[in-house]
């Protein structure tokens, strides 16, 4: 069981409210969920996103300053969904139904269920956000074979540009170079950006494991 399992898992034990739990970064890519594939769970992270992106475009308008999120609450009669910020670039959305406890008031029962996430996550940021980076560093991994199958196919079509003569094949084959020449351009420009999304998830395993020892001391 991995550690976004675990954590899950964790989560549902202490808050048997948690009905669903989604797991995405900022992109609105999910990169875990308990719901069913019954649901469009694309379309699910891409709206949660925009909703985050709505609330910053929101205080721009209002000439508030906002660095960054910490949590989000939407509280309806019948569930609550809490967006909390997970890592750098990930965050975690949980979605409750509500049991409301006889004389506990709604404020305190949405407090205790952030208060208690965020004390469950705190415990395992570190761990999830290390998961996060080998995930991404395995995705690098499969984006550089791509790059090295790609560059080594566009050297075979180039090999074969300059033996051919028949000037239909060769536009043919220009045009096949082009294409793979485009595909080559856009995997190097993924692997880039993965490579300074891993040098992020780094730096936010560098100052969390400072935060710990700073905190122990």
């Amino acid at each position: 069981m991995s550690q976004i399992e675990k954590t899950i898992e964790r989560i549902k034990r202490t808050l048997p409210e948690v009905e669903h739990v989604v797991m995405f970064y900022n992109d609105g890519t999910v990169f875990h969920t308990t719901f069913e594939h019954t649901v469009n769970i694309p379309k699910l992270g891409a709206k949660i996103s925009e909703t985050l992106a709505s609330i910053s475009r929101m205080y721009e308008i209002c000439n508030f300053d906002l660095a960054d999120y910490n949590k989000l609450v939407f509280d309806t009669d019948d569930m609550n969904v809490i967006v909390l910020k997970l890592g750098e670039n990930s965050n975690l959305a949980l979605f409750f139904r509500k049991r409301k406890r006889a004389g506990e008031l709604r404020i305190r029962s949405i407090r205790r269920y952030i208060e208690l996430a965020e004390d469950l996550l705190d415990v395992d940021r570190v761990e999830l956000v290390e998961q996060e980076m080998e995930e991404k560093e395995n995705q690098l991994r499969e984006l550089q074979l791509q790059f090295g199958s790609k560059h080594y196919k566009c050297l075979t079509l180039e090999s074969l540009l300059d033996e051919v003569t028949d000037e239909e094949k060769k536009k043919e084959v220009s045009k096949e170079v082009e294409k793979v020449n485009r595909e080559i351009m856009k995997i190097k420009e993924d692997i880039d950006k993965k490579i300074a999304e891993i040098a992020g998830l780094k730096e936010e395993i560098e100052r969390e494991d400072g935060s710990i020892k700073e905190a122990q001391s």
